[in-house]
This record gives structure tokens, sequence and C-alpha cells, in this order.
């Protein structure tokens, strides 16, 4: 897929400008620790994890996806070819602050007849449940599925 001009430019920025916040406001790079010792977790570039996740409840948003009519989901269900994944919380304020530039993107994908249905986006709500995150949603305007 190649993509030039503007959008390439602005999806680049974006993604950088997403990707520097997120690693301020979680730190890089993330440990978790279990029993003693420490694993490094998923980090910018690595692949997504084999993880069931929750499914959205409305059905336009599976259909979205591409995913069936079921509880969960895996990542690799999802009938893409790019997966922009964004972690956030309803609470934290870097995550409210660029909601509007995940918003840009998600319109500018949609608008691209090369980019439409290739590149799909989803968030993933830490620590947040359905409810929190369909405040969060009403509150921002986000048009792509949020998941808890």
């Amino acid at each position: 897929m190649e993509i030039s001009g503007k959008f390439r430019e602005f999806l680049i920025s974006g993604l950088m400008i997403t990707s520097l916040i997120g690693g301020f406001a979680l730190g890089q790079p993330l440990w978790a620790y279990t029993n003693s010792k420490s694993t490094t977790l998923i980090q910018v570039g690595n692949n997504f994890p084999a993880t069931a996740l929750v499914s959205p409840q409305t059905k336009t948003y599976r259909e979205y996806l591409g995913i069936p009519d079921k509880p969960s989901f895996y990542l690799k269900a999802v009938k893409a070819e790019i997966m922009i994944v964004e972690f956030l919380n309803r609470y934290c304020f870097h995550c409210q602050q660029q909601a509007y530039l995940m918003n840009r993107i998600y319109k500018a994908i949609n608008k691209d007849p090369d980019l439409k249905g290739r590149v799909k986006m989803l968030g993933i709500g830490v620590g947040n449940n359905q409810i929190q995150l369909e405040h969060f949603r009403q509150e921002k305007k986000i048009p792509f599925p949020l998941i808890p």
C-alpha cells in the first residue's frame, strides 16, 4: 500500500505523536512483575499477543471490524491489513487530549479510498468498564469501537 502527499505526513506525524504521548504517559519500557521475575510487556512494533478481547456490544462496530457475533475475538480475526490499537483510560488527561487526534486519523482513513477498509482502529479501555467507555465515546465523539 502506498500512501503519498499530505495524508502520509499527517498519518505519520499523528502516529508518532500518539506513540510519544502514550510512551511518556505509561513509561517506556513497560515491565510486569510476576513471581519475583520481570518480563518486558508489549512495545511499539511488537506483534500483539494472542489475547481474547471482549467483542464490541454494538453490531455496527463488530461489522466494522469484520468479526463474528460472539462474546470475544482475537485481533488476528479483524478484517484489516493494518490495525491501529489505542490504549486509553477514560480518566487519563493525555487520553482525553489525544482523542481529537485519533478522531482525525479515523476520519482521514475513511475518506481515503485506498485506506478505507484496509486500516481499522480499535480503542482498548485500560481499567475501564463499558459504561465508562460509553461516556468517553459520547464526550469525545469517538467514531471507532471502544472495548474494556
